[in-house]
């Protein structure tokens, strides 16, 4: 298990827990897998249910919210031979019942303009705002050097958990910084806040925080 990529679900009171899970593999394959629970995880099922799979690859980062009707789950696809942003949507009525292979219609790019195949954007972490938002976060090496280990946070948005767009930079991070394993929070009245693993003021890495405003910019 990739321990930096574990997350949770709550919905019809049912706790899920998705973690990427390369036990079953060798040679670096990878999938989400999920534990749950009916009892507020006081208890779990024993057996881990595999969810996300495409085979030869590495699927990992599952975040997921809930829109209602759907399961949506963005992890790091690296298909194109870097990590690159994915949205993974499946129906809460028949949630996880076939395992989400890497040519189902389920699984798709997270952005409007995909990248280039070169840049990493991995690290993905997905958020549903109060007023129905998306709003979609990766650490990214575009216009920087090949390094992943010196990305920068860049936010994407969208009112549908497809077609991210308008990426922003909320940190200034030097090309010899990072900003890396970013979260974003809902702070309510269109106001979000960015959080990152940062020394982009120079100095030693640690947590930081920025608040930004989303406006509207189609």
């Amino acid at each position: 298990m990739d321990a930096g990529s574990l997350h949770s679900l709550n919905y019809l009171g049912t706790v899920q827990v998705y973690f990427a899970n390369e036990f079953p593999y060798t040679g670096g394959q990878q999938d989400i897998s999920m534990l749950s629970s009916s009892d507020k995880g006081v208890t779990w099922t024993k057996e881990v249910k595999d969810i996300v799979f495409r085979k030869s690859n590495r699927d990992g980062m599952p975040v997921a919210v809930l829109d209602g009707e759907h399961i949506i789950l963005s992890i790091e696809d690296n298909v194109s031979g870097q990590f690159q942003p994915y949205i993974i949507k499946e129906t809460i009525k028949n949630a996880w019942s076939t395992v989400v292979s890497g040519t189902s219609n389920k699984r798709y790019n997270a952005l409007l303009k995909p990248l280039p195949a070169n840049i990493y954007a991995g690290a993905p972490y997905l958020i549903k705002t109060d007023d129905g938002l998306f709003i979609l976060s990766y650490q990214s090496t575009e216009n920087r050097n090949n390094d992943w280990s010196k990305s920068t946070m860049e936010v994407v948005v969208s009112s549908t958990p497809n077609n991210f767009r308008n990426p922003t930079r909320p940190f200034n991070v030097p090309l010899n910084k990072e900003a890396l394993w970013n979260s974003l929070t809902d702070l309510g009245e269109r106001k979000v806040a960015a959080l990152s693993t940062t020394n982009f003021k120079g100095g030693n890495t640690g947590i930081w925080m920025i608040k930004g405003e989303i406006i509207d910019n189609k």
